[in-house]
């Protein structure tokens, strides 16, 4: 496997702990299953591909606007940033 390769899975994977399942991201998804009725989604693949699939697009797009605040806040949340 190519350098390049290797560094994609590795990325791709710290990313997926930190907005999956680290202990913050774990709460807030729960928090939302429990409000929203929305399922965890399994990666950050799964968020841009079928997890809304059943979602009418005007809804969609509030739901990422919502998913993309959200993800902001832990990563900062997990990274110290004021």
């Amino acid at each position: 496997m190519e350098v390049s390769n290797v560094v994609s899975v590795v990325t791709m994977k710290l990313l997926n702990i930190i907005f999956f399942y680290c202990h913050i991201a774990r709460l807030i998804w729960r928090i939302i299953h429990i409000t929203f009725d929305l399922y965890k989604p399994n990666n950050v693949s799964h968020i841009f591909g079928s997890w809304l699939q059943v979602v009418r697009l005007r809804q969609k797009n509030l739901i990422l606007t919502g998913v993309s605040a959200v993800s902001w806040a832990i990563w900062l949340s997990k990274n110290d940033v004021d």
